[in-house]
């Protein structure tokens, strides 16, 4: 195998995968075992992968940020309004925000990909009368919540991975957390009328 980028042969690009950084006119040439001096560039099919990109979102002292830098960036409320173009969505949109944050961002090769955040403000939380305590804790958590119905509790990390659920939970219950990584999480409370985030410090 040689690959070749404008008709000329890419230094050490002699397997049969090739990853391009930058954009070209790139070619295969290859020569059947039986036949090294045969080479053969016409009619040889190439397989082309797009690496999307994969961006994911972290709770920053100044605001919502990715972990990777890339060119471009949309953010978005739940209603779809765009409420940041910049690298860091700062704490002064919060207002603006309902439930969840998405980012679609462009990096270098003008690869796209899209990520999403649960978030519930201050505001949102103190109007449902959900706490939990001790917060930060290391064993277990007391969930109160002014509701007689049995509710969903969905844990997730800040990327928004679900990593603990329990369901017909009850207001006063304990909830064990030793079993989880040291980090900060968002506990949700669902029922049929509510609907609320708060985080947890687990030490």
């Amino acid at each position: 195998y040689q690959w070749e980028d404008g008709g000329v042969p890419i230094n050490g690009a002699t397997d049969a995968s090739y990853w391009a950084s930058m954009e070209g006119e790139y070619t295969l040439t290859v020569s059947p075992f039986e036949c090294p001096d045969y080479e053969m560039n016409s009619g040889v099919p190439v397989v082309v992968t797009v690496n999307q990109a994969e961006p994911v979102i972290i709770d920053t002292e100044t605001g919502l940020a990715t972990e990777e830098a890339y060119a471009t960036y949309e953010w978005y409320n739940s209603e779809g309004a765009l409420i940041g173009a910049e690298a860091t969505l700062g704490w002064d949109n919060v207002d603006l925000i309902c439930c969840n944050v998405f980012v679609t961002v462009t990096d270098d090769y003008g690869c796209t990909g899209t990520a999403s955040f649960l978030w519930s403000s201050i505001e949102e939380k103190t109007s449902l009368d959900f706490t939990l305590a001790p917060n930060p804790s290391q064993e277990v958590v007391r969930l109160d919540f002014k509701s007689s119905e049995p509710a969903q509790i969905i844990v997730r990390d800040l990327s928004g991975k679900i990593v603990m659920t329990r369901s017909t939970f009850t207001s006063g219950e304990m909830m064990k957390v030793h079993d989880l990584s040291s980090g900060v999480y968002l506990i949700t409370v669902e029922t049929a009328h509510i609907h609320a985030t708060q985080r947890l410090l687990r030490l």
